[in-house]
C-alpha cells in the first residue's frame, strides 16, 4: 500500500475499533472496502512490476481477507457484537501485513520507478 492507501485504511479501522455499536457495522464494510481496493491497488503495482515474490505477497493478503471474513461471518450468525469481540484482532493483523508485504513492496516500487509509468 502506498502511504495515502496506508493511511486511508488506518483511518477507517480507528473509525471501526471506536464505533459504537449501532454503527459498527457500517464502519466495519467501509474498513473492508477501504482494504479490499488497497489490495487490488497492491496487486496492480506487483503486476506492473513483476514483482518477484508475489505469490508469498498475495498469500499474506488472503491472510488478512480471511480474519475480515470471519469476522463478518460472525457478525451475520451472532450479531454485531461478537464480531467487535475479533475486531481486536485486525491492528496487530494489519500492522503485521505491512511490515511483510508494504515495506518490501515499496522498496521494490522505488527501485524500479523508472518503469513505472508517469
Amino acid at each position: 500500500m502506498q502511504l495515502i492507501e496506508q493511511t486511508f485504511v488506518v483511518r477507517r479501522l480507528e473509525a471501526l475499533l471506536t464505533a459504537s455499536e449501532s454503527g459498527f457495522r457500517s464502519a466495519f464494510q467501509h474498513f473492508q472496502d477501504a482494504l479490499t481496493l488497497a489490495f487490488r491497488k497492491e496487486e496492480e503495482d506487483m503486476v506492473l512490476i513483476g514483482y518477484a515474490t508475489r505469490d508469498a505477497h498475495m498469500a499474506e493478503h488472503q491472510k488478512l481477507l480471511q480474519l475480515l471474513w470471519r469476522i463478518s461471518a460472525r457478525m451475520h450468525y451472532d450479531g454485531a457484537a461478537a464480531g467487535a469481540d475479533m475486531v481486536d484482532m485486525l491492528p496487530h493483523c494489519l500492522l503485521e501485513h505491512m511490515i511483510k508485504v508494504d515495506l518490501p513492496l515499496q522498496q521494490a516500487l522505488g527501485s524500479s520507478s523508472a518503469y513505472l509509468p508517469r
